[in-house]
């Protein structure tokens, strides 16, 4: 058996143990709530959930019969949050993701044989105590590229005139989208093969015949310029390399592009993350075990470290947002110095640091990325939408740290378990206060 045959199997195995069958609320009434609808606030409304969708918005909607009733005075209900960019390894990463108000992942490089059993339980509902699941699946990259160091063995592409089989291979494994590999190493003083130009160019031609939207791994403004010339739909990170020329702009204004950059990882691999203020959140703390703890403190190597290039990286995003370009909310869990959920709370607080409002953040997690990957059933609170919903204490479009503040989560109208989840943590203190000091 090869190794490759070995851990699908294994993989498989772990999935089929965590898959969970749930019972949904019939209705669930939300009253004199404020409601961020994806887009806008509305202020001490109402809102009643039928069948795991959302039934009714508005300040004379009427509780169903039997509907439980939830007061929301003083609460917002906010759209579940969407990560544009994360990479899935288990159903506990999608469970773990969902009790922090993540109800959806777009994972960007991922094993084909974990899609398939993801989607099979999404589509059978047994997926409904974890955040949905959409994937690149395999990325466009090139032999020893970005993307192959990671001792699992990827396909790549070889020549230009294959790049249509190798998107062909990728839509029928299931890819919900196409993600390709522009990375030469040099933001990080290597040298690494990466896929041409025209390579590039023939795989986003590929994608975009199958229906396919094309979003790119860039690290450098040429690199980044280089995949709007050829009409990429979006990147899934912003380089920090130089400060954003006006012609990338325009070139990203005129391509119609979006951008999700990632600001939680970039920061911590430039040496500027502001972890603390997330480790010190009173109302993130208690949800956060040992395994968490462990991604969240992982760093990347001290010389990446840069004020300057941090600097260039805010400023650029801050740049494309006052040019109209769409920025999506996205964390790159779990790599160094971040994790499935919890993320997504430093990533929505740093785009706010950047320049955007509460809410235009907000936008970022919520609507921006259900438009832009084509999830039309998700991402705002409006009739006729699945009800992945948080409820959270405050108003977070006036402060974004309230949406930290849970007091629930749904996805599709089943409540998520959170209290496992704390009382998980709990336990792991109480045991290290019993183990003997050394």
């Amino acid at each position: 058996m090869t190794r490759r045959a070995l851990l699908s199997i294994v993989f498989v195995f772990h999935c089929l143990l965590q898959v969970n069958h749930l019972h949904a609320q019939d209705a669930t009434f939300f009253s004199n709530v404020r409601v961020f609808d994806g887009e806008k606030k509305i202020e001490s409304t109402n809102v009643l959930v039928v069948d795991g969708k959302i039934s009714a918005v508005g300040p004379k909607v009427k509780a169903a019969e039997g509907s439980k009733a939830i007061e929301g005075t003083g609460r917002t209900l906010m759209p579940g949050m969407i990560d544009s960019h994360t990479h899935v390894w288990s159903a506990t990463d999608l469970q773990r993701a969902a009790t922090f108000g993540v109800t959806t992942e777009l994972d960007m490089m991922g094993s084909a044989f974990a899609g398939a059993m993801f989607r099979k339980h999404q589509s059978e509902g047994k997926a409904n105590d974890r955040a949905d699941y959409f994937s690149a699946g395999a990325a466009v990259t090139v032999k020893d590229g970005h993307g192959t160091q990671f001792g699992l063995p990827v396909p790549t592409l070889d020549r230009a005139e294959d790049a249509d089989q190798f998107v062909n291979d990728r839509v029928r494994e299931g890819s919900d989208y196409i993600k390709l590999i522009h990375e030469d190493g040099s933001p990080y003083g290597r040298t690494m093969p990466t896929l041409s130009e025209e390579m590039f160019a023939g795989a986003v031609k590929a994608a975009h015949r199958n229906e396919k939207i094309a979003v790119a791994h860039i690290s450098t403004q040429a690199g980044a310029k280089m995949a709007f010339e050829n009409d990429i739909d979006g990147l899934v990170h912003l380089f920090a390399d130089k400060p954003i020329d006006a012609v990338v702009i325009e070139l990203a204004k005129s391509k119609g592009v979006f951008v999700a950059p990632t600001a939680s990882v970039i920061s911590n691999t430039l040496g500027q993350s502001p972890l603390s203020e997330l480790l010190t959140d009173k109302n993130l703390l208690p949800m956060l075990d040992n395994a968490t703890m462990a991604s969240l403190a992982r760093t990347y190597p001290e010389k990446f470290a840069s004020k300057e290039r941090w600097k260039n990286f805010k400023n650029n995003i801050k740049a494309l947002h006052e040019a109209g370009v769409p920025i999506l909310a996205g964390t790159d869990s779990p790599n160094p110095g971040t994790y499935h959920g919890v993320s997504m709370h430093m990533e929505i607080r740093l785009l706010v640091s950047t320049g955007l409002s509460p809410t235009e953040s907000l936008t970022a997690a919520t609507s921006a990325p259900a438009k832009h990957f084509g999830l039309k059933d998700r991402g705002r609170i409006a009739p006729g939408l699945r009800a992945d919903m948080i409820l959270v204490e405050g108003d977070p479009t006036v402060d974004i740290t309230a949406v930290s503040n849970i007091v629930g989560v749904w996805k599709a109208g089943f409540s998520i378990d959170r209290q496992s989840q704390l009382d998980a943590v709990a336990a792991e203190a109480k045991a290290a206060e019993a183990e003997p000091v050394k």
